[in-house]
C-alpha cells in the first residue's frame, strides 16, 4: 500500500538548513572553548618556565628564545581563536534559531 509522503516546503528546508547552520555554530563554538581552556592552561605554564629560567637567559639565550618563543605563539592562537569565536558570536546572532 502506498502511503503519500509530505515533503518539506521550501520554507521548511530553508528552516532545516538554519537549525543544521546553528547547531555546526554551537558545535565550532564548543570546539574553540576547549581550545581557549588549552591556550590559557599552556600560556600559565609557558610564563611560569619563563620566570624559572630567566635566571639561566646569560648562560642559555638559545633555550630562553624558544621559551619567549613558544609563549608568543601561544599569544598568537589565543587571538585566532578570540577572533574566530566572535565571528561565531555573530553568525549565532544572524541564524538565531
Amino acid at each position: 500500500m502506498y502511503l503519500p509522503v509530505d515533503r518539506p516546503s521550501l520554507d521548511d528546508s530553508d528552516a532545516m538548513k538554519e537549525v543544521n547552520v546553528y547547531v555546526e555554530i554551537l558545535d565550532v563554538d564548543d570546539e574553540l572553548n576547549t581550545l581557549e581552556r588549552l591556550f590559557s592552561e599552556q600560556e600559565k605554564v609557558i610564563k611560569e618556565m619563563k620566570e624559572f629560567y630567566s635566571k639561566f637567559e646569560d648562560q642559555r639565550p638559545s633555550a630562553f628564545e624558544w621559551i619567549k618563543s613558544a609563549l608568543s605563539l601561544v599569544e598568537s592562537y589565543q587571538w585566532t581563536v578570540k577572533t574566530i569565536k566572535e565571528s561565531c558570536d555573530k553568525e549565532l546572532a544572524r541564524v538565531s534559531v
